[in-house]
């Protein structure tokens, strides 16, 4: 059953059921928002991840894997657990994009991703300590070429 809800930067959105995923913990700073639709961005690899609840929150995420070529989260016991699964190749990793002003480059927060499990629509924001990567690395212009 589709969903309706007003967007400040959208106007109306109506969503399909398979578009919306929880985060029944919020977002770090956003601990109110824990319904959100998921809905296609103009780049390759990057979507808008829109709260039902406020209708001025939405992010712009964006598929790691495909920018970045050494990163890695480690979807052990923990994260699988927290998402009630066990396999690894039925989560969906994301992270949020930062648009600054001007000419400064976009950045991904790949310190903090979120894991969706793929059946039950259903994530949280992780933060990882044992990476190399910070909440604001430089997003490549181009995917990787193995993408």
């Amino acid at each position: 059953m589709p969903v309706s809800f007003q967007s400040d930067i959208f106007g109306k959105l109506d969503v399909a059921d398979e578009q919306l995923l929880a985060m029944p913990d919020g977002l770090l700073g956003f601990p109110a928002c824990t319904s959100f639709a998921l809905l296609p961005a103009n780049a390759v690899g990057f979507s808008w991840l829109h709260s039902v609840q406020e209708p001025s929150v939405a992010f712009l995420i964006m598929d790691p894997f495909m920018y970045f070529e050494e990163y890695a989260v480690d979807l052990g016991g923990p994260i699988l657990q927290r998402l009630e699964t066990t396999a690894p190749t039925q989560v969906n990793v994301f992270a949020i994009v930062t648009l600054p002003a001007g000419t400064t480059p976009a950045t991904a927060n790949l310190q903090g991703p979120l894991v969706f499990n793929v059946q039950s629509r259903t994530g949280f924001q992780a933060v990882l300590q044992d990476t190399v990567f910070g909440t604001r690395e430089p997003v490549p212009r181009e995917p990787l070429a193995s993408h």
